[in-house]
């Protein structure tokens, strides 16, 4: 009777160990997956971090046909500029024109500026007229030679008056990083390179 027992004790701890091998063999692929999802992660925001800090360092000299238009604008203090096309997402635009609104009490605004790129002047005038309650200053341009795929999106940098652009964002490239942007980035530069806050 007890060899009865004793087997069927050893029968019962013997299928437990399969079940909990199985169990761990699952858990520990559970695991791997999640380390390996995890690493992905890290790999992406460092490229997506690596991105961004070229975007922000990237130093552009404008090349437009009117360039004037433009040097009205800059020729006194650099301006924070928030460049739109045409067809660009209009929430995307009125996204932009919030964080504008917030900016412009902190850095001024007359250090705002509406760029446009238009197929026409009445075009763009319609549009920076509804734009006016965020941002006064509005500019209708040609293309500023920014790389076509940046076209598509509402961009934003400043410019200097020898035309250079510098700390170009791209929101819908970047959209975990506006508020750093809009709230550390650019107060700290208006502050350190062009007027007391």
């Amino acid at each position: 009777m007890k060899k009865k027992y004793l087997y069927f004790l050893i029968i019962l701890l013997f299928g437990l160990n399969i079940f909990l091998l199985y169990h761990l063999k699952e858990t520990k692929n559970i695991f791997n997956k999640i380390c390996n999802s995890n690493e992905y992660i890290l790999q992406s925001d460092s490229i997506q971090i690596s991105n961004l800090k070229k975007l922000i360092n990237y130093n552009y000299l404008v090349e437009t046909k009117s360039p004037d238009s433009i040097v009205k604008h800059v020729r006194d203090n650099e301006k924070l500029i928030l460049y739109i096309s045409e067809g660009n997402c209009s929430p995307c635009i009125e996204d932009c024109l919030l964080y504008f609104d917030q900016i412009g009490k902190s850095i001024g605004e007359d250090n705002i500026l509406l760029l446009g790129h238009f197929r026409n002047e009445k075009s763009f005038e319609e549009y920076a007229e509804n734009a006016s309650a965020y941002i006064k200053n509005s500019q209708f341009c040609m293309d500023i030679g920014l790389p076509e795929e940046l076209n598509k999106h509402p961009v934003i940098f400043t410019m200097d008056s020898k035309m250079r652009i510098n700390l170009l964002f791209v929101p819908d490239f970047f959209p975990q990083y506006k508020e750093e942007y809009f709230k550390k980035i650019i107060p700290r530069y208006f502050s350190m390179n062009i007027i007391d806050l």
